[in-house]
């Protein structure tokens, strides 16, 4: 399975309490140990990298760039082809830029689900939409 992995599970793997670090855990358990890929852009890998370099945060920046390059994650770009599915998704859904390019990158790439913690995108049809359980 191809999942894609919206900003806010990564963060909560790497920066979120105990719990929520578990809960991300289980649900990757599959790109560590089995036949799912984990698909990221380059959005969400920006978006991961922000805080920790406003902070100079260095141990979490080298935890992010460990986890983008790990074996089971796939870096995916927003290239022409996702920006014009992110358009359609902001017309059709009234979604913000981001979330409509996180959308976009899923669909392009063929990725299963989508794993989020964003309950307003629970509404979107277009790919299979995962609340992460926190």
């Amino acid at each position: 399975m191809r999942l894609y992995l919206d900003s806010a599970p990564i963060i909560y793997f790497i920066e979120g309490s105990p719990a929520l670090r578990e809960a991300v855990s289980a649900r990757l358990a599959g790109t560590r140990n089995g036949p799912d890929i984990a698909v990221v852009s380059h959005l969400g890998r920006m978006e991961c990298r922000v805080k920790p370099l406003r902070e100079d945060n260095r141990p979490n920046l080298e935890r992010y760039d460990r986890f983008f390059a790990a074996e089971g994650v796939e870096l995916v770009d927003t290239d022409a082809p996702v920006w014009d599915m992110a358009t359609e998704l902001r017309a059709r859904h009234g979604l913000r830029v981001p979330d409509a390019l996180h959308l976009a990158c899923a669909i392009v790439n063929r990725c299963d689900r989508f794993l989020t913690n964003d309950h307003r995108l629970d509404r979107i049809q277009e790919v299979p939409v995962e609340i992460l359980a926190t």
